[in-house]
């Protein structure tokens, strides 16, 4: 019950009373990746930050000795108000919903250069795709996984250390390097931390959405083993969901967000009626 009151709590004051974009846009984490690999006293152990989890190893040390050791002897309410400010934290980094009200009213103005500056965040890896509404759209259905639900699921799992696994294997993917020995176990890792996440909103888009379509197209990715680009799983599967969706501009724009809204909502719902049945 108390996870599903933190998660409650922090979806509330995330997108009704406070933008926590401007503090978790990952600038805390360059500085720490740097201080990691430039550190004097790691030089001999140079050859293994090649090695994620080795480069995490310190944070998530961190995180672990505050949510384990030393905040439980302060008591429940700071062990509690901890993982509240951690899954907070680690929700984004951006808030989606001001996003796409900026998005709209900014193209409703004919403010352009706004409209595209919000639609590269939301842009996914595709290069070809220059259009901001698509942008948007296909952004919309990799950050209700990203931001959203990732970030939550790892806290109902281990808590805090959880949800900042979560966020800091994603910083460290978008760490430039030249090292493609990181690169590609950075890419495994990831791809593991996003598994159980990305089967979640998938199961969410096909409840919520056109089910046999998502089912479909799930189950196509699954046997051409494509299933390994989980980003172009989640955007077409989101896609699929919206097959008798067939509005573009605004009208797609406002679509796909309400997909998105429905998929979080259907979650909460039943992480809601689990901690209910527990305390019955």
């Amino acid at each position: 019950m108390l996870i599903f009151t933190t998660i409650l709590l922090a979806l509330l004051i995330e997108h009704i009373f406070w933008n926590a974009s401007a503090w978790r846009q990952g600038d805390w984490f360059t500085q720490y990746y740097k201080k990691i690999v430039d550190a004097k006293s790691l030089a001999r152990f140079s050859h293994q930050l090649a090695n994620p989890g080795w480069l995490l190893g310190p944070l998530i040390l961190l995180v672990a000795i505050l949510q384990f050791i030393l905040l439980p002897s302060l008591g429940d309410l700071v062990t509690w108000l901890f993982g509240l400010g951690a899954l907070l934290f680690c929700l984004g980094p951006r808030n989606l919903g001001r996003d796409i009200e900026d998005y709209v009213q900014a193209k409703a103005e004919g403010q352009t250069q706004h409209t595209q500056q919000i639609a590269r965040y939301f842009a996914p890896t595709d290069p070809n795709l220059t259009d901001p509404d698509q942008q948007v759209q296909q952004g919309l259905l990799l950050q209700a996984n990203q931001s959203l639900l990732g970030p939550i699921f790892g806290f109902i799992l281990f808590g805090a250390i959880g949800a900042v696994l979560y966020r800091a294997v994603h910083y460290l993917a978008q760490m430039p390097s030249t090292n493609k020995t990181l690169i590609r176990s950075t890419q495994i890792l990831q791809y593991w931390v996003d598994w159980l996440p990305t089967r979640i909103t998938l199961l969410g888009y096909a409840v919520v959405g056109h089910f046999e379509a998502v089912v479909s197209t799930w189950q196509q990715a699954e046997s051409s083993k494509t299933v390994q680009d989980q980003s172009a799983l989640l955007i077409s599967a989101g896609q699929a969901a919206l097959a008798d969706h067939q509005a573009t501009g605004h009208a797609g724009i406002i679509a796909h967000w309400t997909l998105v809204k429905r998929n979080l909502l259907l979650w909460t719902l039943i992480i809601g009626a689990m901690a209910f049945s527990t305390v019955w």
